[in-house]
């Protein structure tokens, strides 16, 4: 797997990319897809931290367990509180991803609301665990 400079960057901008589509959707109305798109951002931006870190590329595809391996191997316990503060909003990104790939679920607007804060919210969390990871790269 190529690790430049320039392929974890793509990965970070595809992963913002799909936050954008998740409030797109949202403001459409398309609200399953909110959630799909909540799912790869969440995905792409975590596997982004660990390659840029610690260059480690877990092989799950589960959503809570990957939020579990970031936080004990970038030693983050802002992930793991984000995690941990936000089980409900883990488990409907996860049931849906699970789903999705046999019936698409539809949403009501409420539920795709809380996941779209989620993922707003961890996107706050994620930029801050990346800025302490590069300054101790600093040091």
């Amino acid at each position: 797997m190529n690790l430049d400079h320039g392929y974890l960057e793509k990965m970070k901008k595809d992963a913002l990319s799909f936050l954008r589509d998740a409030e797109d959707n949202f403001n459409s109305g398309e609200y399953g897809l909110v959630i799909s798109c909540v799912e790869q951002f969440l995905q792409l931006y975590l596997r982004y931290l660990l390659l840029k870190k610690a260059r480690v590329n877990p092989r799950t595809k589960v959503l809570g367990k990957l939020f579990r391996e970031a936080a004990e191997i970038l030693n983050a316990p802002k992930i793991r509180r984000l995690y941990k503060d936000n089980l409900d909003a883990v488990y409907i990104v996860e049931a849906s991803e699970i789903t999705s790939q046999y019936m698409p679920e539809s949403y009501e607007r409420e539920i795709a609301c809380r996941i779209l804060e989620f993922a707003r919210k961890s996107l706050e969390v994620l930029r801050s665990v990346e800025r302490e990871l590069m300054i101790e790269n600093d040091t």
